[in-house]
C-alpha cells in the first residue's frame, strides 16, 4: 500500500481516490480503531472477490455435471454480477470466507486437481472449458475488458474501487459506531474528494 497526495494504491493495481486526512474526515474516529492497511486490504479483498468465487463455482458446477458450456458461461455471468454489485455484497464477517476462496494458492491447486480429472475422465470439453475460464479470471482478462468497457461506456459518478471503500468505510463507522452523518451528505462528500484526486492526477499526467 503506497498513500500518495492523490489516494491510496496498493500492490494488486488498485487505486483509491481518497487519503488518510480524507478518511478522517469521512468517518472521523475510524482509524483510531481500524487501522488504514486493514481498511485498504480488505477492499482489496472484496474488489477481486468475483475472480475467485465465479472460478469456484465453474468447478462446482462442472463436477456436479452440468455441461461444461453452461458452466462456463453461468460462472461469467456470476462474475459480472460481482463486478457490478460488489460494495452491496461485501459484508465485513464474510471477508475471511471471501478471503480463504480467493487464495492464489488453494485455486492453483484445486484448478490443477479439477483439470487432472477431467483430462484423466476424458473429459476434454471440461478441460478446454475449465482452461479458458481460469485464463478469463485468474489472468484478470476478463477484468480488463470490462474495466475498459466501463470506462469507455459507462458514465458514473464513483468508480467501482471508489464506491467498494465508500460501503467498506460505513460497515466500518457502523461497527464501531462511529457514524452519527447523513449516508447521503457522506457519498456525496466521497465523490467530490474522488474527483478531486482524479482531476488532480490527471494534471500531473
Amino acid at each position: 500500500m503506497l498513500e500518495m497526495e492523490i489516494g491510496i494504491t496498493t500492490s494488486r493495481g488498485n487505486w483509491y481516490r481518497i487519503t488518510r486526512d480524507g478518511i478522517n474526515k469521512y468517518v472521523p474516529g475510524l482509524l483510531e480503531e481500524i487501522s488504514l492497511e486493514k481498511i485498504i486490504r480488505t477492499a482489496d479483498i472484496w474488489l477481486e472477490s468475483g475472480n475467485g468465487l465465479a472460478l469456484v463455482l465453474f468447478f462446482i458446477l462442472s463436477l456436479s455435471g452440468t455441461d461444461p458450456y453452461l458452466s462456463g458461461a453461468i460462472a461469467l455471468m456470476f462474475y459480472q454480477i460481482c463486478y457490478w454489485n460488489v460494495s452491496l455484497f461485501s459484508f465485513l464477517f464474510l471477508t475471511p470466507l471471501v478471503r480463504l476462496l480467493n487464495n492464489d494458492g488453494i485455486l492453483y491447486v484445486s484448478q490443477g486437481l479439477v483439470l487432472a480429472y477431467f483430462s484423466y475422465s476424458s473429459m476434454f470439453t471440461a478441460f478446454w472449458v475449465g482452461v479458458v475460464i481460469f485464463l478469463l479470471l485468474k489472468v484478470r482478462i476478463l477484468g480488463l475488458l470490462t474495466d475498459w468497457f466501463a470506462d469507455k461506456f459507462i458514465k458514473i459518478k464513483l468508480p467501482r474501487t471508489d464506491r467498494l471503500l465508500n460501503m467498506i468505510l460505513i460497515r466500518y463507522g457502523m461497527s464501531e459506531g462511529k457514524l452519527t452523518g447523513d449516508m447521503q451528505r457522506m457519498e456525496d462528500d466521497l465523490i467530490r474528494i474522488a474527483n478531486y484526486h482524479r482531476k488532480g492526477k490527471s494534471e500531473k499526467k
